[in-house]
């Protein structure tokens, strides 16, 4: 859960963004106010621009993918273990993504039968 980030809002909206960042001290709430800061930059830019046209460009994918996989990265490294799978593996390649527990039965089961590792 990304923590609320309220406070920062105002006090960035008066100027105060480093004494704000300076007193966070966790790194999980340093995180969550750099995604929220991301997220709301991006769809400033990119995702209103975008859809007033017919088809999305590259470009525009490509951040699109950077901000899920930025995304799946925090939640990788600040939720328990059992919320997040590894499907595939270092030598092939793999992906990491969210998951729930009926999820993670179902594809690790879908894994065995497929020969591709999923933990």
């Amino acid at each position: 859960m990304i923590a609320s980030t309220a406070g920062f809002r105002s006090q960035k909206q008066s100027g105060k963004r480093e004494e704000v960042l300076a007193r966070a001290g966790s790194r999980s709430l340093m995180w969550s106010i750099t995604l929220d800061e991301i997220t709301r930059s991006w769809a400033r830019r990119l995702v209103r621009p975008a859809s007033t046209k017919p088809a999305p460009r590259k470009a525009d994918q490509d951040s699109l993918d950077a901000v899920i996989c930025a995304l799946v990265g925090v939640h990788w490294l600040s939720a328990p273990r059992e919320a997040s799978i590894m499907i595939g593996d270092l030598t092939r390649g793999y992906m990491v993504a969210p998951v729930s527990t009926g999820v993670r039965k179902r594809l690790e089961e879908a894994g065995r039968r497929c020969g591709v590792e999923a933990r």
